[in-house]
Order: C-alpha cells, then sequence, then structure tokens
C-alpha cells in the first residue's frame, strides 16, 4: 500500500490538477488545508472511489477548508473530531477505517502547548492495538510529539528508512520537518518526500506499507 500526506495549501487551489496528478499513484491520500467544492476537493477526489472530508473551518466569501482523505478501498467508517483550541486557529482530525487499517489525518496547531493538547484527545479516541496510520501537517519542528508518539508504539516512516524525518517546509528551500506519517504495526518498505513542484509551499511525504500480520 502506498500512502502519502500533504498539505496542499488552500491559497494554490489554482493547482488543484497538478495537485491530483502529483497523488494518483497512492492507494491512500492524506490531504490538509483542501477546499471544499468542485473546484479544489472536486479535482482532488476525481478518479477516487471513496473520498471523506471533515471540515476545519469556514473561509471569507463562503464555503470552507478541512482534511480530505482518499481511498482506493472501501472507507468503513469515518469521524470529524474537532481539535480546536481557539476561534482563531480552527483543527480537525478525521479518523477512518479503511479495511482493518485505522487512519488517522491532523492538521494540528502552531503552539507546542496546543499540539499536546490536540494529541491528547486523539489518543483517547484512538484504538489501543492494531495497524494503525496518523498521518498530516503536525507543526511539530521542536520533535516534542515525535518523542511522545514512539512512547506509543508510533514510528515515523521516513525516519525508518532514512534516520530522520523529511524535511518538507518551505517547499522552495525546506528546513522544517512538518508533515508526517507514523504507523504501527505496519512495516515501512521505502518512504520518501513528495516534491511540491510548486504546487503548494509544503512538500508531501509517502510510504510504501504492508501488514505485519503473517499471511494465511
Amino acid at each position: 500500500m502506498r500512502l502519502v500526506t500533504w498539505n496542499v495549501h488552500a491559497g494554490h487551489r489554482g493547482r488543484a490538477a497538478a495537485q491530483s496528478a502529483a497523488i494518483r499513484s497512492a492507494d491512500l491520500a492524506v490531504l490538509q488545508e483542501v477546499v471544499d467544492g468542485p473546484d479544489h476537493a472536486g479535482v482532488l477526489a476525481a478518479g477516487w472511489q471513496y473520498p471523506a472530508f471533515a471540515r476545519a473551518r469556514g473561509r471569507l466569501g463562503g464555503g470552507a477548508q478541512g482534511n480530505l482523505l482518499l481511498a482506493r478501498t472501501p472507507i468503513a467508517t469515518w469521524t470529524a473530531h474537532d481539535l480546536s483550541n481557539h476561534p482563531l486557529e480552527r483543527r480537525v482530525g478525521l479518523h477512518a477505517l479503511v479495511g482493518d487499517l485505522h487512519v488517522v489525518t491532523v492538521h494540528l496547531d502552531l503552539s507546542g502547548a496546543g499540539r499536546r493538547r490536540q494529541l491528547a484527545r486523539l489518543l483517547a479516541v484512538m484504538p489501543t492495538s492494531g495497524p494503525l496510520v496518523l498521518a498530516g501537517d503536525c507543526n511539530d519542528w521542536s520533535l516534542v510529539l515525535d518523542r511522545l508518539l514512539n512512547t506509543y508504539g508510533l514510528v515515523e516512516a521516513h525516519r525508518a528508512v532514512h534516520g530522520r524525518v523529511a524535511r518538507t517546509w518551505p517547499a522552495r528551500a525546506p528546513v522544517l520537518g512538518l508533515d508526517r506519517i507514523y504507523v504501527r504495526d505496519l512495516r515501512v518498505l521505502a518512504a520518501g518526500r513528495l516534491e511540491a513542484q510548486g504546487n503548494s509551499d509544503h512538500h508531501g511525504v509517502w510510504a510504501e506499507l504492508e501488514s505485519n500480520r503473517p499471511s494465511t
């Protein structure tokens, strides 16, 4: 299974067709800052059988933006979790069950204390065992959440392959590794950076994953 996470940046929605082409080879796509409606979310979701959109906040002039999950296989259930710590920074988490895989997509706060509160809320609703992916724009430049997630048995995919998280922001000269794919009870076969090519202010991250469970 190939999974990609990418903050596609609401201001780059005019690049929706190029963004859509960049994620086309994935089996699961976890996207942040998607603008709801036919011009952005609709273009990104074209050709994907199973979409789920969680609204984070409204936009001036109408509409909304949030997290979009795209899957090639059925999404059995999904739930949006309000992770907002205050009205000026609306955030949402999307928790879906795709087959037997739990997928949590996040776009976390800019403040460290806010991110820790958001992670605590997510951990309270996430299953404690079984295959799980938590992916998105973590805004965790201090790596505090990275160390905390490790204690809960989650491994960052790019680090598992390359020894460090991918540098993804700002796209023109990336310094910070904000965008992550954390996995539990999954084997990371390969991982890398999805180059933005001028289509966002973030690079994305991709990972090739397979089940740890023996085949029968």
